[in-house]
């Protein structure tokens, strides 16, 4: 699949036909299948990553969030 996609992409040659898109849903916990990705019913939002200056660890204070910090 990556091969035909950079073809396509970086040389303009004919769109690759895939199969269908197994993905999954983490606030609904399922996964869904779709011929497109992303599903038409998809919504785009935007997130922010904030932090109180110690995001460099797992142990971090980096977050998502809603609102521009």
């Amino acid at each position: 699949m990556t091969h035909e996609f950079f073809e396509w992409c970086l040389k303009d040659d004919r769109r690759p036909v895939w199969k269908p898109v197994k993905f999954y849903i983490t606030g609904s916990d399922r996964w869904m299948t779709r011929n497109v990705f992303p599903p038409p019913e998809a919504r785009e939002v935007s997130l922010f990553l904030a932090s109180n200056g110690h995001a460099n660890s797992i142990v971090g204070n980096g977050r998502l969030q809603w609102d521009m910090p």
